[in-house]
Formats: structure tokens, C-alpha cells, sequence
């Protein structure tokens, strides 16, 4: 894969200069794609190299090409990450990478995060209890910020305040939402229903007429744009939206997960996040033996997190709510699931030759997609399985709906 980045000698000292090796004087740089082949869903990504004088040490770094994909990554690095430090909550700190350069729209630079012993996992393998533990405990912290961020901001303004009115553009739904140009990408996943359910009749289509079940799933799809918007009834926060094995690096010395790739940032509560998470990354066995337990875990980190700064869960969201909510976003869950699984359980030895280059991510994303995952289930066996995985529950929820 050829740079379609530029980064010059100035830029790498000003990279360098927003390191903790600013003591350095800069000797040289390198500049490689970060894999062969797939280096990300919607993004391109590379290893920077920075070299110093008198040492053999080298700077790593990971760059990022911004897109029309993942704009809404440089104003979360840009804009509302600075604006937590200026207000002294650091709780993202142990969960994010520090970002050291931002070069106009054209690539953002983060900390490689290999160095600090996080390491990606398997885009392919389902995560256990512990690992779910663990990532709720992040996501803790990555929700806390966001929570205090406003608290702050309002006793400053002595008025209610939302996240969403300072950062409107950087927390807009840009995914589960209509699109320009006759692009839809609610209509190309909507357009799967019925040949995955032609594909699965004899498993899925037992207690409901097959024409009825897919016009049941049709129309629950239908709603999935209603989920992704700020709630009405539910405190909302900060969300990462986009919680799968792509965008989680691991550590198994600190038993602590970072959570990378914010593309995908809305203002939703907290609900969303779990919920999502748990549904894209774990089987129906761990869920029935565990999510109640998971969920009251996640609600106890929140609350230790946001008790760091004086701000009390059970007065702002209490604990029979957050649960509550977690049963309403269920549902989006399980359509976050079934709709990923199509293109995250793509065989990496064919996922540049499907979505490869912006046009190649256009045409699957927003285009007709049904054919290439009905033919992928027909010649991928573990593609195929994964697909009837997250199909059964969405049956099953439309099945006591209808």
C-alpha cells in the first residue's frame, strides 16, 4: 500500500516536541503501512518512526489518515479532549492514546500504544467474562469524563448543561442516519433480511411465517435510527459508539483495556455503549450466564469513577434506571451486532479485494451489500455461522414482538 500522507522533517520535530521525548533532537524518520493489506475498516493507518540523535531510540507513533470516514476522530483529539484537560479530568488518560500531532484535516498522530503494552486482539475471537470485566472498567472512565466534563461546565455557566451544545458537529450521528446523493446505508444492511432469512429458513423460520418474520425485522430495523440519537428519557454521555475487537487494544500486565478509533462518537447514554459492546463481542452463553452481573459491575465502576470528583451515580442515574435503559437499548444491540457481523467477519484475505479504497467502502457500506454476504455465507463457513449467530437473536426479539 503507497503513503497517501505526506509527513515532513518539521512535522516529525513538532510530533517530537509533544512527546515526552522533547529533550531529543530529531535525526530522521520512517514512514510504513501499519499491516499488509487491511489496515482498517473505515480508516488507512501507518507506523511513524521518528529517529534521535546520540540514541539508538527510536519514537514510535501510529498515524491515521483522515477521512470522510473518521473526521469526526480529529475533533475528538482536537477539540474535546483538550477542552477535559482544561478541566482537569484525566480519567480518559488511562484509556486513550495521546494524540501528538494533528496536520489540517490530513492525519492525526497518536502514541503507539504497544509500547505501553497494549496489544490488539483478535478481530475473529469472541472475548470471556474477565476481558468483559476488564473493558467495562475502561469504559467506565471513558463515560466518567464526559459526565464531569458537564457537571463542571454547568456549575461554571450556573445552568444545565450538555456536551452536545459545545461539540454539536463532533457528536452528530454519522452512521445510523440518511445520507446524501441517494447513499443509504440503513437501506443496504435493510436489503440483507430477507436473503439472510431465505438463507437460514429451515433454522430461523419455526414459529412464524417466513414473509411475516421479515417484514417484523424490516420494520424493527427501521428503528434503529430512533436508538442512536440522544435519549429524552435516559441521562446521555459521550458514547464511542463503535465497540468491537478492531477497537480495543489489551494488556494483559495491567488487566486494563485502551479503547481507540473514535469515528464514530455520539451523545447517547451509557446503555448504548455496554449494551453494544457486550452484544458485538460475546456469545448467547456468556450473556445468559452473566450479563445481569456485568451490567451492576459496569454501573459500580461508574460510580467509583465519577466519586473521584465529588459526583454521586445513584442521585444522577440510579442504579434501577441504568438497568432499565439497558433493556431498551437491547434491541439496538442486537441490530448493531447483526449489522457488523457482515463486514467484520469478512476473511481478511478478502476484505481489500471487497472494501478496498474509499469507493470500494462506498459501495458495500451505502450501496447493495446483500449479495456479497449471501455469497460469502454460501463459501465462508465461519463468516456463515457468525452471520446465523447474531440472526437468531434478532429473531428471537422480533418473534415475541409480532
Amino acid at each position: 500500500m503507497l503513503s497517501t500522507i505526506t509527513i515532513t522533517d518539521e512535522d516529525c520535530k513538532i510530533i517530537l516536541n509533544n512527546s515526552e521525548y522533547k529533550e531529543h533532537q530529531y535525526s530522521g524518520k520512517e514512514l510504513l503501512p501499519f499491516t499488509e493489506g487491511r489496515s482498517g475498516v473505515l480508516g488507512e493507518h501507518y507506523k511513524l518512526k521518528i529517529k534521535l540523535k546520540e540514541t539508538p531510540e527510536v519514537v514510535k507513533c501510529f498515524v491515521k489518515r483522515v477521512s470522510k470516514f473518521n473526521k469526526k476522530e480529529e475533533g475528538f483529539y482536537g477539540k474535546i479532549v483538550p477542552k477535559l484537560f482544561e478541566y482537569q479530568i484525566e480519567s480518559t488518560k488511562e484509556v486513550l492514546p495521546k494524540c501528538y500531532y494533528i496536520k489540517n484535516s490530513e492525519y492525526i498522530v497518536l502514541e503507539d500504544l504497544n509500547r505501553c503494552g497494549f496489544f490488539s486482539i483478535n478481530t475473529k475471537s469472541l472475548l470471556n467474562v474477565t476481558q468483559v470485566d476488564h473493558l467495562l472498567s475502561s469504559l467506565a472512565k471513558y463515560h466518567a469524563a464526559s459526565i464531569t466534563y458537564e457537571i463542571k461546565k454547568g456549575k461554571e455557566l450556573d445552568k444545565d448543561f450538555q456536551l452536545c451544545e459545545e461539540f454539536p458537529d463532533e457528536l452528530k450521528e454519522v452512521y445510523y442516519r440518511n445520507f446524501p446523493d441517494g447513499k443509504d446505508v440503513l437501506l443496504s444492511i435493510k436489503n440483507t433480511i430477507a436473503s439472510q432469512i431465505n438463507l437460514f429458513e429451515d433454522i430461523v423460520c419455526k414459529s412464524a411465517p417466513k414473509d411475516k418474520l421479515i417484514t417484523s425485522l424490516e420494520q424493527l430495523w427501521d428503528s434503529i435510527k430512533d436508538y442512536a440519537k440522544p435519549s429524552q428519557q435516559y441521562k446521555n454521555v459521550m458514547c464511542h459508539g463503535d465497540l468491537w475487537q478492531s477497537n480495543l487494544m489489551y494488556s494483559t500486565s495491567k488487566s486494563q483495556f485502551a479503547i481507540i478509533d473514535q469515528q464514530m462518537i455520539r451523545y447517547c447514554p451509557p446503555a448504548l455503549d455496554v449494551m453494544g459492546f457486550i452484544y458485538l463481542t460475546t456469545d448467547k452463553e456468556l450473556r445468559n450466564n452473566h450479563l445481569n452481573t456485568l451490567l451492576k459491575k459496569y454501573y459500580c465502576y461508574l460510580r467509583n469513577e465519577l466519586q473521584k470528583y465529588q459526583i454521586y451515580l445513584d442521585v444522577l442515574i440510579p442504579e434501577e434506571e441504568f438497568l432499565k435503559s439497558c433493556e431498551h437499548y437491547k434491541l439496538f444491540a442486537i441490530m448493531q451486532a447483526f449489522s457488523y457481523a457482515q463486514i467484520t467477519y469478512i476473511p481478511c484475505q478478502l476484505f481489500e479485494k471487497i472494501m478496498g479504497g474509499d469507493d470500494g467502502k462506498t459501495k458495500f457500506l451505502f450501496e447493495s451489500r446483500a449479495s456479497v454476504v449471501k455469497n460469502l455465507c454460501e463459501e465462508e463457513p465461519e463468516y456463515k455461522k457468525r452471520q446465523l449467530d447474531v440472526l437468531i437473536d434478532f429473531v428471537e426479539y422480533a418473534e415475541k414482538n409480532i
